[in-house]
């Protein structure tokens, strides 16, 4: 049985980066907009499966964009990511 998600991410709260935010994050590591795209999902809690399903690709290649992010950004998981984001923009 495959179990439906009820929301495409499931982030307990509002994610801490506005819109401008996100542009500045995009310029500061040259995010191609895929990339961007993945890292928004990723910090709005989706995990790799549901970033994978926002994005309209598959689990693999979801992945790997994320490798590219945590290359560009110089971190190695999703919570130091949030965090630099954090830093980044705050």
């Amino acid at each position: 049985m495959v179990k439906k998600h009820s929301k495409i991410c499931s982030w307990p709260a509002k994610c801490p980066i506005n819109p401008k935010g996100w542009s500045f994050l995009q310029k500061k590591y040259h995010f191609t907009p895929r990339e961007l795209q993945l890292a928004i999902a990723i910090c709005r809690g989706c995990d790799n499966k549901q970033a994978a399903e926002k994005l309209k690709v598959k689990v693999n290649t979801a992945k790997a964009h994320l490798a590219k992010v945590y290359q560009k950004v110089g971190v190695n998981n999703k919570i130091l990511l949030l965090l630099k984001f954090i830093e980044d923009v705050g």
